[in-house]
């Protein structure tokens, strides 16, 4: 596996509208940070763009991997202090 994300229309559809009028900064932030990875942003073009951590990177697409478009919305209760 490459590291790229390949999203359906339905999962970017969902995770637009969680970026766009998601009521959770951190469920909007993570969504983001998402939907710039599957348009083939490196994290270090990731982290530079939304100034957040290596880990939080890390921890948004292993979440991701593992639970698709209801990960960002689960990663803001899992992570708390990280936002």
């Amino acid at each position: 596996m490459d590291g790229s994300i390949h999203l359906t229309a339905q999962e970017r559809k969902m995770l637009l509208q969680a970026y766009r009028f998601g009521v959770d900064v951190s469920v909007s932030r993570r969504s983001h940070l998402v939907l710039l990875r599957a348009d083939g942003l490196t994290w270090q073009q990731i982290k530079t763009v939304l100034f957040c951590s290596f880990d939080l990177i890390s921890t948004t697409l292993k979440l991701f991997s593992q639970g698709r478009v209801a990960a960002p919305a689960s990663a803001a209760t899992t992570l708390g202090e990280y936002v």
